[in-house]
């Protein structure tokens, strides 16, 4: 079973970020994948592969105080794909969603800024030689490397900005997580693949 989470904290209108990573997404999710603690002008989502809990949950919003944006990407409690394929190469097809919060300004209440949700399918080739994956749709590009267990680290760029990628390859299926900043935005989401 694999647990990660992307965690991304930007404040002060992004001007400072922290993040974590490889930690349980137990405690954070209720079983139907929603968040427990969601944000403040949380929007997000939740996908998996029909009949199982292999997928992903992310949100996008706002602190408590209202005075920085925050990003949550976790795969789903209980995901764990088949390995990946000793070689060969594959396309899959990548289904997507993020969601962004971009142009921060300030108000009387916090900050306030344009949102956008992006979807859509992207095509990802997956070398199971060499352990790598990638694609790229809309704006969005993903490339990672995968380990023989298919735990999949790499990078993530929405537009000009620029994050991380996590998640699991496996050999007919995969599913990442994702997100990041500029100095202009966050961005937030994921991908499940076939």
């Amino acid at each position: 079973m694999k647990n990660v989470i992307l965690g991304l904290t930007a404040v002060s209108c992004l001007a400072a970020c922290g993040g974590n990573g490889g930690t349980t997404a137990s405690g954070l999710l209720g079983a139907d994948g929603s968040f427990l603690e969601p944000l403040e002008d949380a929007r997000g989502g939740t996908a998996n592969f029909a009949g199982t809990n292999n997928g992903y949950a992310y949100q996008v919003g706002m602190n408590a105080s209202r005075s920085g944006f925050v990003t949550q990407a976790v795969l789903l409690d209980g995901t764990n794909l088949p390995a990946p394929s000793n070689g060969g190469t594959a396309t899959m097809t990548a289904a997507y969603e993020l969601e962004t919060f971009e142009a921060p300004e300030t108000d009387d209440v916090g900050l306030i800024g344009t949102r956008r949700s992006v979807a859509g399918d992207m095509a990802l080739t997956v070398n199971f030689d060499s352990g790598t994956i990638s694609g790229s749709d809309n704006g969005l590009a993903v490339s990672g490397n995968f380990n023989r267990t298919g735990t999949l680290e790499g990078t993530a760029q929405f537009e000009d900005m620029a994050g991380e990628l996590a998640g699991d390859v496996g050999n007919t299926q995969a599913v990442g997580i994702f997100n990041g900043q500029s100095v202009t935005g966050i961005f937030a989401g994921g991908f499940v693949a076939e």
